[in-house]
């Protein structure tokens, strides 16, 4: 069987089985700043709420629609900064464990990935532009969360809104943005395993027409497997408002990130050998990554009128790896030491996009329409270096193994070279047809092409071309959705939307890969009763078909169907201005419905790994003051539940369910904001959280806890 894991990060050519799990969503409001309604002083609620949905809350950014999002029939989560600070959170898997239905799995002690709804494909993107690093290797390292406003999540597949490779979802990292009014803020925070953190933001008016925000953090620590990282980003935002109907907007952001990697533990057959304490890590100190990322945004916008407006945004990135690590672990035959194969690769990146959309309100009659139109541009270059001549395999003991490998001496000799180009127009129209029927039409036609090539370094230091292959494809993508609200405070809705992904492998025999394809039909009901209670349930089936199988030795296939079927809900209760509540619980059967691995074995009615069946979320806080302004404590109680789940595809190696608790109390003085997190409050011990070439496995960390001090004014 292929290695679901080892190749994924560095090779943009090998080939995994991406399946993605659908979840739902409904949401309250994510930023008390956002909440246009002053509510009375005796019933301010906490603004931990921002997991949630909102009837009130308008779809403008990543649903490219000013509608309020309980008449749209898009799943959608939004998880906020103020509930992320609360939780001692800044890293995007910590994140995103509070939105329903999407598991966060953390590999080689740097790259993050996201199961949606059971699939492995998603789309990262960040304040609306791809982040490409995501779609050629399902996985990226990504740094803290310091210029982090909140994180958007649209379920299920939406290529009508920003092309291919979006079957589980979207997740939009939206940055804090310009404020015209003076706003500061400064965190300090020490935890377990020497974890060390700082931010620092601020933002105001600097003309009449010019304002800012700038943010800055920097975090590292050891690691509980003494696989550590050291993170550092900045981000400046400035906003100029040339007239009243045309404002500038510049966005320059950047990190500067380094991590000790982390192969996981060797097992036989899934099980750790007797002995071995969780904690050993057999990596050698030469394994590391050092990553780097700039990314530009410009964009201007033009109101011809309070309903018509144009925005033209181009934006640029460049991301460079460097990554050297003993990744594949396994035992010797005598069982007392650990074989180690190498892996290495020297990565640069740079994706250039460009769009142009006019939206525009057009009534006729009692009808009113919302619509979007719009053409992208994506230019990819994409290079990789690699060293051919690796040393083979290396030794370490089992137990308390003692490092003698020496340092080696990398050289490039081969190059791969990406060039990839695409286009498309879209169309998104959602109609008002009566007070209680709304409908949402989206259309969108993509044209990808692709040229490939590998480069080898001859004895003169140079290198000599390889023979360049394109690739050619083209789709036409849709969503369809109805809203029925038969009383104010429930609706009813339900969509079918589809998905393509182009094939980006190149076969040895060069037959041509046609894209992969999908499709989720989905039904749900939103309920919102006043301020103080929410819920959103919905059911889901996704098909994903013409999935690419990869042989071995550049030999790939296409065939085979993956279906994931679901349950979801989310629940958010808040009874007064001291409590609040917010809860999701999802459902997943991930399985493949035909998959030929090979000619003898067809994973049919196998579960997609990283699936879980089950998932829920729980964060819960009292505050004793009667208002979010005034000093006095508030403790919080909350966790995760995840269900089993597999490593491989044949379900070889299983992940056994757990469940984590974690804790925190909080006093807030005036402008400060003291508080104590602990997470793992039970110490659990002996579970795992994900894994690498099938079995070789991550325990998650024991008890540990943080401390932290905020000053916001």
């Amino acid at each position: 069987m292929q290695k679901t894991g080892c190749r994924l990060r560095g090779s943009y050519f090998c080939s995994t089985v991406m399946v993605s799990v659908l979840s739902t969503a409904f949401y309250m409001q994510a930023d008390a700043q956002e909440n246009k309604t002053k509510l009375p002083k005796d019933s301010v609620k906490y603004d931990l709420n921002e997991v949630n949905i909102n009837s009130n809350k308008q779809g403008r950014g990543t649903l490219k629609l000013n509608a309020p999002l309980k008449q749209i029939p898009i799943t959608f989560n939004s998880v906020g900064k103020t509930l992320l600070d609360d939780q001692g959170v800044d890293d995007f898997q910590s994140a995103l464990k509070n939105v329903s239905g999407v598991n966060p799995v953390e590999t080689y002690g740097g790259f993050q990935q996201f199961v949606i709804r059971g699939f492995t494909d998603f789309l990262m993107l960040v304040d609306g532009f791809r982040d490409e690093r995501q779609n050629i290797s399902q996985s990226a390292p990504m740094s803290s969360t310091a210029s982090v406003d909140h994180i958007e999540v649209v379920k299920g597949p939406a290529s009508v809104l920003f092309g291919h490779s979006a079957l589980g979802g979207i997740i939009n990292v939206i940055r804090k943005q310009p404020t015209t009014t003076p706003t500061y803020d400064f965190s300090l925070a020490y935890g377990s395993y020497n974890t060390r953190r700082m931010t620092a933001g601020a933002g105001g008016a600097i003309t009449d027409k010019l304002s800012y925000r700038a943010d800055f953090g920097i975090s590292d620590q050891d690691g509980w497997r003494k696989a550590g990282f050291s993170k550092a980003n900045g981000y400046l935002a400035l906003n100029y408002a040339l007239t009243a109907k045309d404002q500038f907007q510049f966005q320059i952001g950047g990190a500067k990130d380094d991590y000790q990697l982390d192969a996981g533990i060797p097992t036989i057959n899934g099980v750790i050998p007797a002995g071995v304490a969780f904690s050993t890590r057999y990596n050698t100190p030469q394994d590391r990554m050092k990553y780097s990322r700039t990314d530009y945004q410009l964009r201007y916008n033009h109101s011809f009128s309070a309903d018509t407006k144009l925005t033209e945004t181009i934006a640029y990135a460049t991301d460079n790896y460097h990554y050297f690590s003993s990744e594949t672990l396994y035992l010797n035959a005598a069982q007392d030491s650990v074989n180690r194969e190498f892996f290495y690769f020297n990565t640069i990146l740079k994706p250039l996009q460009n769009t142009l959309e006019l939206s525009s309100v057009l009534k006729t009659g009692s009808i009113e329409q919302r619509f979007t139109f719009g053409n992208s541009l994506n230019y990819l270059n994409w290079k990789q270096f690699r060293d051919s001549s690796l040393p083979g395999t290396t030794t370490v003991g089992l137990i308390n193994p003692v490092e003698t490998q020496p340092a080696i001496v990398l050289h490039n000799d081969t190059k791969r070279r990406v060039n990839e180009f695409s286009t498309s127009f879209y169309l998104q129209d959602w109609i008002n047809f009566t007070a209680q029927l709304k409908a949402l039409i989206g259309l969108r036609y993509d044209y990808f092409k692709g040229e490939y090539r590998t480069d080898k370094l001859n004895s003169a230091n140079d290198y000599v071309k390889g023979v360049a292959t394109d690739r050619e494809s083209d789709a036409f993508t849709y969503r369809f959705g109805l809203v029925y609200e038969p009383v104010t405070a429930l609706s009813i809705y339900g969509s079918y939307a589809n998905y393509f992904k182009p094939g980006r492998q190149l076969p040895v025999n060069d037959i041509v890969l046609k894209p992969e394809k999908g499709a989720m039909s989905e039904l749900g009901v939103k309920l919102q009763i006043n301020e103080q209670l929410s819920s959103t349930t919905s059911i889901y089936h996704i098909k994903k078909t013409d999935i690419i199988i990869g042989r071995g030795a550049g030999v790939f296939e296409q065939a085979g169907k993956a279906v994931s079927k679901g349950v979801e809900e989310d629940l958010t209760y808040t009874p007064n201005a001291h409590l609040s509540v917010t809860a999701g619980y999802s459902y997943t059967d991930a399985r493949f419905k035909d998959y030929v691995q090979s000619p003898t074995v067809n994973l049919a009615g196998k579960r997609l790994f990283y699936a879980p069946d089950h998932q829920a979320n729980l964060w819960a806080t009292y505050r004793f003051a009667r208002n979010i302004e005034d000093n006095g404590f508030r403790i919080s109680a909350g966790g995760n539940f995840l269900g089993s789940s597999f490593a491989d595809n044949d379900n070889a190696v299983k992940l056994p369910a757990y469940t984590i608790i974690n804790a925190a109390v909080h006093y807030q003085f005036k402008h400060v904001d003291i508080g104590l997190n602990v997470n793992n409050v039970f110490n659990k011990r002996e579970y795992f959280v994900s894994a690498i070439n099938d079995n070789q496995l991550y325990p998650g960390k024991p008890a540990n806890y943080l401390a932290s001090v905020r000053y916001k004014f």
